[in-house]
């Protein structure tokens, strides 16, 4: 368990190094429970923050989620989330949005130390109450480390771009993914 200690804290130690060279002025903090699974299908809890410190939007979000593997290309999966999105700015609030994702992975046969893969992907959301592309959250490269038997982390660099009344704005943002397996 020490080991698993200690290469935790070099890859958050190594995360908030890389936030510095990159000029993140934000930071992500993920972390998923994974409390059930069969051959086919598997159930967990994802929990979420996130902290911009820029511009003010404080973001939390709880979500029990299922997957089902229909075929081994095609999964269908379902979830419901509690979300909460402030920006203690200008205290205002924002719920309902539609998201989609395309993720590209690949996961090494063997891994290269703790490293065992690397992806990238792209997600939109669309606010549900303007009717328009809200947002794009654009994946170039991410790595995942195995921590121990049942954990890994995914470090990654994001730009996301949230569309104004006037433009959009782009901003380089510094995220981490905890996935434990109980």
């Amino acid at each position: 368990m020490s080991g698993c200690c200690h290469r935790l804290g070099l890859c958050l130690l190594l995360s908030l190094l890389g936030a510095s060279l990159v000029r993140a002025d934000e930071w992500w903090a993920w972390t998923s429970i994974e409390f059930w699974r069969s051959d086919r299908a598997k159930a967990w809890l994802f929990a979420g923050n996130r902290l911009d410190t820029k511009d003010g939007p404080y973001v939390q979000i709880v979500s029990p989620r299922f997957k089902y593997e229909l075929l081994p290309w095609l999964d269908i999966a379902t979830g419901q989330s509690v979300l909460s999105i402030e920006n203690v700015r200008t205290e205002e609030r924002t719920t309902h949005r539609s998201r989609h994702r395309l993720q590209f992975s690949y996961s090494f046969r063997e891994s290269l130390g703790p490293l065992t893969r690397v992806f990238a992907n792209n997600e939109w959301l669309v606010d549900l109450h303007r009717h328009q592309w809200a947002e794009n959250r654009v994946v170039p490269a991410g790595l995942t480390f195995r921590l121990g038997k049942a954990a890994d982390l995914d470090v990654f660099y994001m730009i996301l771009s949230s569309h104004t009344p006037a433009q959009w704005r782009h901003e380089s943002v510094l995220g981490t993914f905890l996935r434990v397996r109980l």
